[in-house]
């Protein structure tokens, strides 16, 4: 007769053998969800056990893209699976589970992993940092200070550097005292304003309005707006400028179906705009907010805050799009509060890594963008 532990043993063996079957003949949603509510039942309140660990690995596999595998990896303490969750991370910066994939991988001591994923530039670098911003997570802060001082770095990758850091409490008033004392690399004063101004905690909005200037800085020899609009700049050289990584402009807008669709397209902009407005545009961006592209603040009954544009809405949930593109739907239900922010959501200072002439060059470029002749 088989002892209480040998019964338990082997329930347990052909209870994930029947997972693993499962797994393997039935429709993928239907099997995920019945696979993993199997597991769940078996697993109890209990240690997970070998054969569980197994069943559950097998079947997290099978849905990399899927907001239950973060869920099975966590349950069930799947081991060696830090590069999978980043993975999951990156492709998904939408999903409230990639928040949630960067916290588990910080539970498994994954600071120097994922620190090594942010030592190059990449095409992963962008979404990477999303979702560390997204995770809120005080661990991050050690992983974003080198992407912050690298000024070989893009200036839109050292902004999404900033939103990481002012995405904790510790981050947000780090970069504040950093701004008193003007230990902020000069390149992104104005962008971590932007930031701050935009914290979910109230005692940094107020501490950064009251520590930052309420006249828009102009860069360190540049003439008055009338004198700018007299000088005479190469559009050729522009379109260099507004494609180069520091300057970061195609990062959040289109030409001609090139670039990220984030902010206003800027296909035809020069026969809507004006260079004074253009100029002005640039050094105050949020003197003139577009119709459409105002940021918002959402505020989430689970206590955390999404910033970004409002795409759509509906009766049930608003569809909001981030900086460098990526979406996420906030279901109106979890919402506890909107707030219509004042600044706008292009950063302050994107002009502080040009020299005059390409300043000038870059708003000559702007001006020649008009419809194509039919």
């Amino acid at each position: 007769m088989l002892s209480s532990t040998r019964r338990r043993w082997s329930g347990w063996w052909l209870a994930a053998g029947f997972v693993l079957g499962l797994s393997a003949t039935a429709e993928l949603s239907d099997r995920t969800q019945l696979a993993i509510e199997a597991l769940q039942r078996l697993k109890g309140s209990e240690e997970p056990n070998p054969a569980l660990q197994q069943a559950a690995r097998q079947i997290a596999l099978q849905i990399p893209d899927e907001p239950e595998f973060v869920e099975l990896v966590r349950e069930f303490r799947l081991s060696g699976m830090e590069s999978n969750l980043v993975a999951f991370a990156v492709r998904h910066t939408e999903s409230p589970a990639a928040a949630e994939a960067i916290r588990e991988t910080l539970g498994r001591e994954g600071l120097v992993f994922l620190g090594k994923r942010l030592e190059l530039e990449g095409p992963e670098t962008a979404p990477l940092l999303a979702s560390l911003a997204a995770a809120g997570d005080p661990r991050c802060l050690p992983l974003i200070k080198p992407v912050l001082q690298d000024a070989g770095r893009p200036v839109a990758t050292r902004i999404l550097a900033l939103k990481v850091a002012a995405s904790t409490a510790a981050g947000a008033s780090n970069l504040l005292e950093q701004l008193r004392t003007d230990s902020l690399p000069p390149e992104l004063a104005g962008s971590a304003t932007t930031v701050l101004k935009e914290s979910r905690w109230p005692e940094i909005r107020s501490a950064v309005s009251a520590t930052s200037p309420t006249v828009p800085r102009k860069p360190a020899g540049f003439p008055p707006v009338p004198e700018l609009v007299a000088m005479k700049g190469d559009p050729v050289r522009g379109a260099l400028v507004f494609r180069r990584p520091d300057v970061a402009c195609i990062g959040c807008h289109q030409v001609r179906g090139e670039g990220v669709d984030f902010g206003p397209k800027l296909t035809e902009i020069g026969a809507k705009l004006g260079k004074d407005a253009l100029i002005s545009a640039i050094l105050d961006p949020s003197a003139g907010i577009s119709f459409g592209f105002e940021a918002w603040r959402f505020s989430l009954k689970d206590g955390d805050d999404v910033v970004g544009l409002v795409s759509s809405e509906t009766g049930e949930e608003v569809l909001i799009k981030q900086q460098g593109g990526p979406q996420i739907a906030l279901r109106k239900s979890n919402i506890s509060g909107r707030e219509k922010l004042p600044l706008s959501i292009m950063p302050a200072g994107l002009q502080d890594n040009l020299s005059l002439q390409e300043f000038v060059d870059l708003i000559e470029y702007l001006a020649s963008l008009r419809p194509e002749a039919k």
